[in-house]
C-alpha cells in the first residue's frame, strides 16, 4: 500500500464495533453507538429515527434522522469482500469529497462506515433514457471522470480485467456448473432459448475473457478514474430551484477504480434496459449521440490536452464505437458477478 493511501486511511475515526443485524433493536443500539462516536453533537441518547434505504446483497443502507439533520449508517454484507475492497471504497470516498462530489466520510466501525446525507430522488429506468435528465448524467460523469482518486498503490492502470479474474478465482467448476444449471432451468423467450449455454465451463469464461482483452487492448482506449456501477438506483436528481439548476449525484462507489472509461459509459448504457433487460430499451445510435454530446462538451472543459487532440466530431465518433465493445463487455462482468 502506498504511503499517500495508508495515511488517508488512518485518518478516517474509527470505532471498534460490529453492527449486529440480528433486529432492529440490535441495529437501532448499534447505530447510536455509531452516532455517538463519530457525530457526538448530536446526542445520540437523543431522539432519531431509522429507516431502511437498502437491503441488498452486498450492503444494509440506514438513514438516521433527528432534528440536527440526516446521516447514513451503511452495514456491509457478510464475504463482500470477495467482491468489493472496502479500503479502496473508503478512499474514493475521501478524494470525491474533497471535490464536492461526495459526502463526507465520518467514520469506520468493523462492518460499515457512517458517511452524509445527499438529499434527492432515486432515478428510475425511466429516468435513465429520459431526453432532460439523461445529458445530467452524462455531464456529472465527465466531471467524476476528471477527478483525481487516491489508490491503494498509486498505480492508474485499468481494473476490469484483474477484476473479473479475482471473482473467477473465487469459483470452482461446480460452481459455474450450478450457474448453468440456474440459467438452463429459465428459458431467455418463449422460444426456450437458454439464458447460459450447456457448455459453460471456469476454463471457457476464462477463455473468453483473455479474447475480449485481447481485443480491447488493441483499441487504445482512455483509462480514468471509473464509477463501474451506474445503475439508476446508484444515480440521484435534485430538480431545480430559485438558486439551483437541476443537477444529479452519483452514490455507492463499492466498484469504484481505475478503468477504461467506455466501459463506465457502456455500462450505464446496458442499465437503460432496466431490471427486466427489455431490449426495446436499447438506446438508439440518435440517442447515443446526444448523451455523448453532453459528455463530450463537459470533457473538453476539463482536459484542454484531448480538446486539442481530436474534434468533438472525432472523439464522439471514437467514443460510440468503443462504447458499443464495452457494453457488452459489462454483461459478461455482471454475469461472472453473479456467479460468485
Amino acid at each position: 500500500m502506498s504511503e499517500e493511501a495508508r495515511t488517508a486511511l488512518e485518518s478516517i475515526p474509527y470505532l471498534a464495533l460490529t453492527v449486529s443485524l440480528e433486529s432492529e433493536a440490535t441495529v437501532e443500539s448499534g447505530a447510536r453507538q455509531v452516532l455517538a462516536h463519530f457525530i457526538p453533537s448530536w446526542n445520540a441518547d437523543g431522539e432519531f429515527s431509522l429507516s431502511t434505504i437498502t437491503d441488498g446483497l452486498t450492503n444494509k443502507l440506514y438513514k438516521v434522522k433527528s432534528e440536527h439533520g440526516k446521516t447514513l449508517v451503511r452495514v456491509y454484507g457478510a464475504n463482500t469482500e470477495k467482491l468489493i475492497d472496502r479500503q479502496q471504497e473508503m478512499l474514493t470516498m475521501l478524494s470525491l469529497a474533497k471535490l464536492g462530489l461526495s459526502p463526507p466520510l465520518y467514520g469506520r466501525f468493523d462492518n460499515g462506515i457512517c458517511y452524509g446525507y445527499l438529499p434527492g430522488i432515486p432515478f428510475s429506468a425511466d429516468d435513465m433514457i429520459d431526453p432532460a435528465k439523461g445529458p445530467l448524467v452524462a455531464e456529472q460523469l465527465a466531471r467524476f471522470h476528471a477527478t483525481p482518486v487516491t489508490t491503494k498503490t498509486d498505480e492508474r492502470q485499468p481494473r476490469l480485467f484483474r477484476t473479473i479474474r479475482k471473482w473467477l478465482g473465487e469459483l470452482s467448476d461446480d460452481d459455474v456448473a450450478a450457474g448453468r444449471a440456474t440459467g438452463l432451468e429459465r428459458p431467455l423467450s418463449e422460444s426456450g432459448q437458454p439464458i447460459v449455454a450447456e457448455q459453460l465451463s471456469k476454463q471457457a469464461l476464462l477463455d473468453e475473457l483473455q479474447r475480449l482483452q485481447d481485443h480491447v487492448e488493441s483499441l487504445d482506449c482512455d483509462v480514468v478514474f471509473c464509477h463501474n456501477d451506474l445503475l439508476s438506483g446508484n444515480i440521484l436528481y435534485q430538480p431545480a430551484s430559485s438558486d439551483a439548476e437541476a443537477r444529479v449525484w452519483f452514490i455507492d462507489y463499492e466498484y469504484g477504480s481505475y478503468n477504461y472509461r467506455c466501459f463506465d459509459i457502456g455500462n450505464h448504457w446496458a442499465e437503460w434496459l432496466g431490471f427486466t433487460a427489455d431490449p426495446a430499451r436499447q438506446p438508439s445510435l440518435e440517442h447515443q449521440r446526444r448523451w455523448l454530446e453532453a459528455y463530450e462538451r463537459v470533457w473538453r472543459e476539463v482536459d484542454a490536452a484531448h480538446a486539442q487532440a481530436l474534434s468533438a466530431e472525432e472523439s464522439i465518433d471514437r467514443l460510440r464505437q468503443h462504447t458499443s465493445k464495452f457494453t457488452l463487455i459489462s454483461h459478461f462482468h455482471w454475469g461472472v458477478w453473479a456467479l460468485v
